[in-house]
């Protein structure tokens, strides 16, 4: 199989450069660090009670996962915001889109190998998730599911800092509006819907429990929340709650929506990815304004 050309000159740079092994050291250390901190609280209170405590393993796993996809989140976009803007402040750029890659070519090899250097970050730390082994609660299972949508967060980040990377000339730029789309996605959506229920709630206080009944379609913006979706998908796999729903002042949640809430979150932003990466690869199209120019013709 022919691979990527742009994948596996970036592959190699990777490897060879000191900022791989820097980037896992500092990822591992903290992770390994908060892991330890809460670990021996747990064994300390093992030995004070003589009672092993299941509710605090289960709140170490919990908070290790939100821990890493927090890290991810942080990290990924100083990796690949600067995938397109720095090859064209090198003005290297030009050179790329005059040999035989298509647009297509160069936005997925960067990315894949951005999104490459993120799953060896995820796998290493696997032996500080698996802490929760020694109390039991989780299975594997359960660590290779959220394993798979950490690397599924990784790619819709990834994209997001591409497409502005791409967009902007100025790597610095790129990776500014790469933190404001995440912040947007994790805070703003849940601002969004807030503002949403307030307006639709206040709006008509004598039909009030009538209007918020029918209210539950404002949930969907929600579904593009990746913190969302992560938390309640460790809400099903510990069996404990984190009232995702409760917030809603009586608003009426679909029953579908709410039972097919991670498939259909998957879904969404999958499909969100693919127009992102489509608008990407159109917009470092070197044709696409004598192609313009062509169709007003």
């Amino acid at each position: 199989m022919k691979m990527n050309p742009v994948y596996k000159k970036e592959l190699q740079i990777n490897v060879r450069s000191m900022k791989l092994p820097v980037m896992i050291i500092f990822f591992n250390t903290m992770l390994t660090l908060i892991g330890l901190i809460i670990f021996y609280d747990i064994i300390s209170l093992t030995e004070f009670e003589a009672n092993i405590s299941y509710s605090s393993a289960i709140t170490l796993y919990q908070l290790l996962i939100i821990i890493e996809f927090s890290l991810l989140v942080f990290v990924v976009p100083a990796v690949t915001a600067g995938g397109i803007s720095g090859e064209r402040e090198r003005q290297t750029l030009d050179i790329l889109l005059s040999s035989r890659l298509t647009p297509a070519n160069i936005i997925l090899g960067k990315l894949a190998s951005s999104v490459n250097t993120m799953i060896l970050l995820i796998i290493s730390g696997l032996p500080v998730i698996s802490l929760i082994f020694i109390f039991g609660g989780v299975t594997f299972r359960d660590v290779l599911t959220i394993t798979i949508y950490l690397v599924f967060v990784t790619f819709f980040v990834g994209t997001l800092g591409i497409v502005f990377s791409t967009a902007v000339k100025r790597t610095t730029s790129a990776t500014v509006l790469t933190y404001g789309s995440i912040l947007f996605f994790c805070l703003g959506t849940l601002l969004l819907t807030a503002m949403l229920v307030f307006v639709i709630r206040f709006q008509n206080p004598e039909a009030e429990a009538k209007a918020l009944a029918g209210a539950g379609w404002t949930l969907i913006i929600l579904l593009f929340n990746p913190v969302i979706t992560l938390l309640e998908l460790l809400e099903r796999q510990v069996g404990i709650t984190f009232d995702l729903f409760d917030w809603t002042f009586g608003m009426e949640v679909p029953l579908f929506l709410k039972t097919h809430w991670i498939i259909l979150s998957i879904m969404l932003q999958s499909v969100l990815t693919g127009v992102l990466l489509y608008f990407s690869c159109h917009q470092l199209d070197p044709l696409k304004k004598k192609k313009v120019k062509l169709l007003k013709r």
